[in-house]
């Protein structure tokens, strides 16, 4: 079987900045997205699609000289990004909180769908203090959410494998701004 290549997505990270408050951590980060035609079309013909967000800690860490990277926190969530030609509008629901957000056009929908504020990671109790820790940050399209058919033509055409690449940003817990 021929499965297609993934099609890097064309997100353009905005800002992704982590904040440590009281005894938390958290980020925020802002995505622009650019979606392919495809992607575009099936929307606007009422197929939902659906997007999952996912987010990772880790700790840099060596063994001897061996360098590694263990998994201190891993967060996905879904949300599915809808139209409706009957309301003329697109529907953002948020599977993880539940939360719906309704947009007049796709713009502000995919924008919404890319911002992350205030968004707690983990206890800064968890961590170890003046070690190094990677938070990465990726968005992507669920193609195996979509409608039997259509998951079909997915496996073979790239333009649904879509997804940004992971982004990083290196931590230091302990550190006070």
């Amino acid at each position: 079987m021929f499965v297609s290549q993934v099609a890097w997505s064309q997100v353009t990270l905005l800002d992704l900045v982590d904040k440590q408050i009281d005894d938390t951590l958290y980020i925020d980060a802002r995505a622009h997205i650019k979606l392919p035609e495809k992607v575009v079309r099936a929307i606007q013909h009422e197929i939902p699609i659906r997007f999952v967000t996912e987010i990772e800690l880790t700790r840099r860490d060596q063994i001897f000289i061996f360098p590694y990277n263990s998994q201190q926190t891993h967060i996905r969530y879904t949300t599915e990004l809808s139209y409706s030609h009957f309301e003329r509008r697109y529907k953002l629901h948020n599977l993880r909180n539940q939360n719906i957000r309704y947009f007049s056009h796709l713009a502000p929908a995919l924008d919404t769908l890319s911002e992350l504020q205030n968004f707690p990671i983990t206890s800064l109790n968890q961590l170890h203090s003046g070690l190094h820790y990677k938070l990465k940050l990726q968005f992507r399209l669920n193609y195996w959410a979509l409608p039997a058919p259509m998951l079909t033509q997915a496996l073979f055409d790239s333009d649904w494998r879509f997804k940004s690449e992971w982004f990083e940003l290196p931590i230091q817990a302990g550190r006070r701004r």
